[in-house]
């Protein structure tokens, strides 16, 4: 443990504390080491702070101040400190710039699925991902955890000559069904059909999610393009 500019009587007064290293570069800096020579001879944890009071609504942990509205005073770095996990700012807004989230599209152009079985959606046109777990037409878990995945389908041209349309979302270790579409309900041909879908679907890690649709006989039809079909999700906990 190292102490500078100590001033006062005890340590009441301590410029910096260093406690596995002879040269703080913080108030308070913490270092572990491989070799068990630091904080944690076991290296899971730098430091565990526990409050051990058992009285009702006094057991308090650690309380962490901002000096104004525009500061942060909560970060939590990568291994290397160069880029943020998560962070606070003295608003309470928080932040976690690599938690998994993404967004995709349909693309630029209309496709086409085939006639009597199920075909995969692409999803080609990616808004944003935050870690880089989709890669059209399936997103991977990165962790085990419940995601929130929500579809949004627009089919163009339906025809009442088929049995039926099914849409599905499918993970690995689940198959969610929904929109089931009879078009013989209508006279003539139905021009547009959306469905909107959202679920909340636990996922181990490695697990894939896709989207499926499904055309029992009649003509060829399309899903529509781009802003109309999209595929979004993110990790809830």
């Amino acid at each position: 443990m190292a102490l500078t500019k100590v001033t006062g009587e005890g340590v009441g007064n301590v410029d910096s504390l260093g406690i596995g290293t002879a040269s703080p570069s913080h108030p308070l800096h913490i270092v572990t080491s491989t070799d068990g020579t630091g904080v944690s001879g076991d290296d899971k944890w730098a430091a565990v702070i526990q409050n051990a009071e058992a009285t009702d609504a006094r057991s308090y942990g650690l309380k962490i101040m901002a000096g104004s509205t525009t500061d942060q005073p909560l970060a939590i770095t990568d291994h290397d400190g160069s880029n943020d996990l998560m962070a606070v700012d003295g608003y309470g807004h928080v932040t976690m710039p690599k938690q998994s989230a993404f967004f995709a599209r349909s693309g630029s152009n209309s496709s086409a699925y085939s006639i009597d079985g199920w075909n995969t959606i692409a999803f080609v046109t990616e808004r944003f991902d935050n870690n880089a777990d989709f890669s059209s037409p399936n997103f991977t878990a990165p962790i085990t955890g419940r995601y929130q995945l929500n579809v949004n389908i627009r089919l163009s041209d339906l025809d009442n000559d088929a049995d039926y349309y099914q849409l599905k979302l499918v993970t690995s270790n689940y198959n969610y069904y929904f929109a089931l579409i009879d078009p013989g309900r209508w006279s003539g041909t139905l021009n547009y059909y959306s469905a909107a879908v959202s679920v909340l679907a636990d996922m181990d890690a490695s697990d894939t999610a896709y989207v499926q649709i499904y055309q029992g006989a009649g003509a060829q039809q399309t899903y529509s393009n781009d802003n109309d079909c999209h595929f979004s999700g993110y990790l809830v906990a």
